[in-house]
């Protein structure tokens, strides 16, 4: 390297080096810049945590809803093969309706019948004017299954819906409940009658213990 390139190239050392020195490190200024972009991320990850729980509010939410609107029944079209429509059928009435037995017998038991919203369809009078069971199982206290019941509705025994107190009496045929034992009571369908519409069928699952 010749004396003139190393003048030049001593110059471009200095006046990188006095460069460097004009601009002296501020360390607030540093700090400010390194806060600022904290507080970006800050920001940043509590939005995240404000739309997670907003999230998990709204998932709550739509889960009671549902849950909510399980408690009461439905009303539900039946359709044929063809897709049209043939009648009507009432579904998931287990918390609508409350049986009650009152008496137990050789012959038949005795239940009394209260609806949870006796004036609302199809529980109201001017919708039903009488009340089949027709599916309907006994258990003994070992959950043995000793009568199982699935009749027409032709075949069921009605009683009617005209007061405050509603009786009706299922056949156990010729199955034996012992005196002081006890026993559970599944009902699965029931009808409501009416004079001017078909028979509508009301499912659900209630279970009545008592004892002979």
């Amino acid at each position: 390297m010749n004396l003139n390139a190393l003048e030049e190239r001593m110059k471009g050392h200095a006046k990188t080096t006095k460069s460097i020195i004009s601009t002296p490190f501020n360390l607030k200024n540093e700090l400010n810049k390194l806060e600022e972009k904290d507080m970006k991320k800050f920001k940043n990850i509590t939005w995240l945590k404000r739309i997670s729980t907003i999230a998990a509010t709204l998932t709550i939410c739509a889960i009671t809803v549902v849950s909510a609107g399980a408690l009461n029944g439905y009303f539900k079209d039946v359709k044929n093969f063809s897709g049209a429509i043939v009648g009507t059928q009432y579904l998931n009435a287990t918390n609508e309706i409350k049986f009650d037995v009152l008496e137990a017998n050789d012959e038949h038991i005795t239940l009394n019948v209260n609806f949870t919203n006796p004036n609302e369809a199809p529980f109201a009078s001017k919708f039903t004017q009488e009340l089949a069971v027709t599916e309907y199982r006994i258990f003994d206290k070992n959950n043995k299954e000793i009568l199982t019941v699935n009749s027409d509705i032709e075949d069921a025994i009605t009683t009617a819906i005209d007061g405050e107190e509603i009786l009706i009496k299922l056949p156990i045929a010729d199955t034996s409940l012992n005196i002081n034992n006890t026993y559970t009571l599944e009902i699965s369908t029931i009808y409501g009658l009416s004079k001017a519409d078909q028979p509508l069928k009301i499912t659900g699952d209630w279970k009545c213990e008592f004892k002979r």
